[in-house]
């Protein structure tokens, strides 16, 4: 279901209403990754850019910091598989080194 409009300066804007079915947590897995990933081209610049800094009691001035909390739900429990709740928000896979996942040091 879609519906489209017209705005003053002549462009469309639409608001869509797209339907899923439920996904698996096979399928979450095959396009989503929350693990550091074997050496690669990338790997350097993911740890560099795309991990989630200290806070928490390591940081509590953390700009993510919200009642004493990390905003973002961090630090996460490991998990060996990707759970799905029933409020449509996954816990992604990120395992830990004794269940097959990698580890990496990162110096902030």
């Amino acid at each position: 279901m879609h519906s489209e409009e017209w705005q003053k300066i002549g462009l469309p804007h639409a608001y869509i209403l797209t339907l899923y079915n439920k996904i698996t947590s096979d399928e979450i897995d095959d396009v989503i990754c929350s693990e550091i990933l074997h050496a690669d081209d990338l790997h350097a610049d993911i740890l560099k850019n795309m991990i989630h800094g200290t806070c928490c009691t390591l940081n509590p001035n953390s700009p993510c910091m919200v009642d004493g909390k990390c905003s973002k739900n961090y630090s996460q429990a490991f998990a060996a598989n990707t759970i799905t709740g029933e409020d449509a928000y996954p816990w992604y896979r990120g395992r830990s080194t004794k269940d097959g996942g990698n580890s990496a040091t990162v110096h902030v």
